[in-house]
């Protein structure tokens, strides 16, 4: 695994050196400049941040990751629709997911709980009545013949 410094030293020469031929250049059309130009510079600025946590024992969240990125998480989802770059954030999120997973295996902590709810996950059991020859009329007259009968 690539430490901090090295990927950081790889992110400021991928700054400096693009060659097009090696990366496909996503371009932007309309508003807001984009802020990395290719897949590459993205994966390896999210690479930073999740060595950055391994090494300081931090633990990995979607905010901390577009703070790393010096953007908004709103930014960083409107990433994740966009052709060529929807991979490397869904990968993001999917080890960010799978951080809080292990975290609430080992701790049951409710904030990862919650955590894993923004991802999804859903804190309920649902019945499914495979019975499909209930007929629900002749129960509700059944009910009420009884009922009138203790009448």
């Amino acid at each position: 695994m690539q430490t901090l410094d090295n990927l950081q030293r790889n992110m400021s020469a991928l700054a400096v050196v693009m060659e097009p031929q090696e990366q496909k250049i996503v371009k932007n059309v309309g508003g807001r400049p984009l802020k990395f130009i290719t897949v590459k510079a993205l994966q390896t600025a999210i690479d930073v941040y999740f060595v950055s946590c391994a090494e300081s024992k931090e633990p990995l969240t979607i905010t901390g990751l577009a703070l790393a990125l010096d953007t908004s998480r709103e930014t960083l989802m409107d990433y994740q629709v966009r052709d060529g770059f929807s991979d490397a954030v869904k990968r993001a999120k999917l080890m960010i997911e799978q951080s809080y997973e292990l975290r609430n295996i080992k701790r049951g902590n409710g904030g990862d709980i919650f955590a894993l709810k923004q991802f999804g996950w859903k804190d309920k059991s649902e019945v499914v009545n495979t019975n499909m020859n209930f007929d629900a009329v002749a129960y509700i007259r059944e009910v009420e013949r009884r009922n009138s009968q203790l009448r």
